[in-house]
């Protein structure tokens, strides 16, 4: 059987995961089980380790599974699925990583290597597939959207929305102005337009609400009270503009200073006192803020470009979070590292363009055995 350069990169790609598994295994079995039963220091992850007592019932849970301070119905569903094996759990992570990247790689017309590549250079990524996590989820969600968006389906879309609800409530309010304002059908053309209105409608629904969520308003208050870190105090001054209603001023340096703050210290990426915090946050940031540069340096950092729109529209409904959380935003070195990889800037458009392809050379094949 010939191998087409398509089934090369995807067996290429099978095979460099592979070795990622027993990477992650032995990983796993010498540092990650103790660290996820907080008797190792190394802290390679966020939230997984409040997900495995959950599951376990070793902590008091009595909220639901999906609310609006957090969201624990993939991590539990995944550890129900699996009876708890962290290591099963890696193995489920790599699967739908490796199945998302060879999707959008086969929808698009990209190299699934030289993808998976650029993804696997933020330390985030790394992290999301060794434990259990709802970083994971974006994977398979970027897919069923990027399906949906590319040949104007419903039901990728549907899963896609329902793919969402495992990630973050955020994630989607994102996905529904997403397919309403820049998807297959929008309601308006003019991306700028479509910018400067929602961020406007984003600053007056955020102030409406702040009676709602007046205890998280305090629980970040007292956190910058009892902060012994040095920090800029950039955040902060942001956030009380914020709460005037004007976060639509505020949205571009809060959006800078989430996305690459953290990878600006670069004495505690590469010198880490808190694993987590300044090593795979900071790197992530710091990754985040390259990407961005090679990005704006090859002229791809245009609302013209479908990635960079979907990226835009993402960070103005997440930045307004009251929580100094980047990790919320790694949906965006997501996206910028699709649009490095090779991703065209109209999808649907060039799609099609490759789709028809085939069908013109097997047509003419058809014209010219005829003809002989």
């Amino acid at each position: 059987m010939r191998l087409t350069p398509r089934r090369t990169h995807r067996l290429a790609l099978t095979a460099a995961m592979l070795l990622f598994s027993l990477l992650a295994a032995a990983f796993l079995w010498w540092i990650g089980q103790d660290a996820l039963e907080d008797l190792h220091p190394f802290q390679f992850y966020a939230d997984s380790g409040t997900y495995l007592r959950t599951y376990r019932g070793e902590t008091v849970f009595e909220g639901a599974l999906v609310d609006v301070g957090a969201n624990y119905l993939g991590p539990i569903a995944m550890l129900t699925l699996v009876q708890g094996n962290i290591y099963a759990v890696m193995l489920l992570n790599v699967a739908l990583f490796t199945a998302s990247v060879a999707a959008v790689s086969r929808l698009l017309g990209l190299n699934a290597v030289v993808l998976a590549l650029w993804l696997l250079i933020n330390p985030i990524t790394v992290s999301s597939l060794l434990s259990v996590n709802k970083e994971i989820f974006l994977f398979p969600f970027l897919a069923l959207a990027l399906w949906a968006h590319v040949r104007r389906k419903w039901l990728p879309a549907l899963l896609a929305l329902l793919t969402a609800v495992l990630v973050r409530w955020q994630m989607v309010i994102f996905y529904l102005m997403l397919l309403a304002l820049v998807g297959p059908w929008p309601l308006i053309r003019h991306r700028g337009v479509v910018m400067a209105l929602v961020l406007l409608l984003i600053s007056a629904a955020y102030r409406a609400i702040q009676p709602l969520i007046e205890p998280i308003l305090h629980y970040v208050e007292g956190s910058f009270e009892s902060y012994e870190g040095v920090g800029s105090g950039l955040f902060e001054w942001t956030l009380q503009l914020q709460n005037e209603g004007l976060y639509f001023l505020v949205f571009p340096i809060k959006a800078f200073h989430l996305l690459f703050g953290m990878g600006l210290k670069l004495e505690k990426v590469f010198f880490p006192t808190e694993i987590y915090n300044d090593l795979f946050i900071g790197g992530h940031c710091l990754v985040a803020l390259l990407l961005a540069l090679r990005a704006w340096q090859r002229r791809l950092l245009t609302l013209r470009h479908d990635l960079v729109a979907a990226a835009a529209l993402f960070l103005a409904v997440f930045c307004v979070t009251p929580v100094f959380a980047p990790r919320y935003l790694y949906f965006v070195f997501m996206l910028l590292a699709l649009a490095l990889a090779g991703a065209p800037a109209q999808l649907r458009a060039a799609a099609a363009l490759r789709h028809r392809a085939p069908r013109r050379a097997q047509g003419a094949a058809q014209v010219g055995a005829a003809g002989s």
